[in-house]
């Protein structure tokens, strides 16, 4: 077992930079030389791609059996990559099933292609590829399984997406009936500025 290896064992799952400060401590290196170790290491998982500073999360593959991973990542994804936060959080609060529609209003993302901002399908597939996130060919997205054990039972979410259409098809009728919008083009999930 390696020294990286131990660190995760102990510590958990880190952020690259803490996981270096670590193994630039217990072997006595240079904090670069330890960087660059933690970067060159195949043995550990990583999940990359969503932090500042080109940092990712360092794990082991044993470490995804249990939800430690989901919540620390979620805590990672927070401070150091905020923008990303939002996805996870909104289908966390949706218990791990969201539709694409709702996602797209709930995220900080263009719909649309907008420069020097990534589209939303761009982020949703990052997700896909990192094994956090599936996207199951109906429109809509779930945790997967291995990451993340919140048990979707597709009686409760479907219930749930009829209310929420059916309040959003009331409102709209209320707000066009009384005036404040106007009867012809309010739409619903309609475009704005390139988001949702």
């Amino acid at each position: 077992m390696t020294t990286i290896e131990k660190i995760l064992t102990t510590k958990g799952p880190l952020m690259s930079g803490k996981l270096s400060e670590h193994l630039s401590r217990i072997e006595k290196i240079p904090l670069n030389t330890a960087s660059q170790k933690v970067s060159r290491t195949k043995s550990i998982k990583k999940i990359r791609g969503f932090f500042v500073s080109n940092q990712s999360l360092c794990f082991l593959e044993e470490q995804y059996k249990n939800d430690k991973l989901y919540d620390i990542l979620s805590k990672s994804l927070y401070e150091n990559g905020r923008k990303y936060w939002y996805c996870l959080n909104a289908v966390k609060n949706h218990g791990g099933i969201i539709n694409r529609k709702y996602l797209e209003c709930y995220t900080n993302y263009p719909i649309l292609p907008l420069k020097k901002h990534l589209p939303f399908k761009k982020v949703m597939q990052k997700f896909v590829q990192e094994g956090i996130l599936v996207f199951n060919g109906q429109d809509e997205y779930l945790f997967a399984p291995k990451f993340c054990s919140i048990d979707t039972s597709n009686l409760t979410y479907r219930t749930i997406e009829t209310i929420k259409d059916d309040i959003l098809s009331n409102f709209r009728t209320l707000v066009k009936n009384m005036g404040l919008i106007s009867y012809n083009t309010g739409e619903l999930f309609g475009e704005y500025g390139k988001f949702r």
